[in-house]
């Protein structure tokens, strides 16, 4: 679906229309160079906390360049000492914020939202999993 105008790029449109004269005028967005990423960077973070609670740990992070949240998330990891975190994380893996399969990194098993309710929840979250 278009905008009402022709200029969708469909391959359900007709394509031997033809537009005159339209201008299409878009919002100002900074240069791509100048945005930041959404995703975070495992490489790319801080470490502001940690918490462990027998087969689990909570850990804060912080990647400066994700622009959700201020960058901040609360990671539940299961099965791990803080050590090893603190481990992966000065190694050239980082701390990875995405859930994954991969078993060559230790990945989370819960992300809560960065507020005090989330981290609330999180040492809940734990707490029921024991």
């Amino acid at each position: 679906m278009g905008l009402g105008i022709g200029l969708s790029s469909s391959s359900y449109d007709n394509k031997s229309e033809s537009i005159i004269n339209v201008t299409v005028v878009a919002p100002p967005v900074a240069p791509v160079a100048k945005r930041h990423p959404l995703n975070p960077n495992p490489k790319n973070c801080v470490i502001k906390g940690t918490v462990s609670f027998n087969d689990f740990v909570l850990m804060v992070v912080v990647y400066p360049n994700c622009t959700n949240y201020e960058g901040r998330k609360l990671l539940v990891f299961k099965g791990c000492t803080t050590k090893q975190l603190k481990d992966q994380y000065e190694s050239s893996a980082g701390i990875d914020p995405h859930f994954s399969d991969n078993k060559e990194f230790i990945s989370p098993i819960a992300r809560f939202e960065p507020s005090d309710e989330g981290y609330i929840m999180a040492l809940k979250f734990m707490k029921i999993k024991t």
